[in-house]
């Protein structure tokens, strides 16, 4: 739920910022959806910086956060590659 609050967010703000670069307009509600920018940019860096899981790159970071955010889908994953591992040896 919150991941997709953040997608919408961040679609909208996609959407104001081309407005404003293509065609010029300017939205006072705009100053809203920059702070949640902002409080999003300052969680991401310090997630980066932080280095918590002791990422060796950004592809690894990306890789990281591409993953499902559903925890059911991630024991599933986590049941199949068990499996897998079970299978290679």
């Amino acid at each position: 739920m919150y991941y997709e609050y953040l997608r919408q967010m961040l679609s909208l703000l996609r959407d104001f910022r081309n407005e404003l670069v293509h065609r010029g307009t300017y939205r006072s509600t705009i100053e809203v959806f920059m702070d949640g920018l902002r409080q999003f940019v300052q969680q991401l860096l310090f997630f980066l910086i932080s280095n918590k899981f002791k990422f060796g790159s950004l592809g690894k970071v990306a890789e990281f956060l591409d993953h499902p955010k559903d925890s059911k889908v991630i024991y599933h994953k986590l049941k199949v590659l068990n499996c897998v591992k079970k299978f290679v040896k």
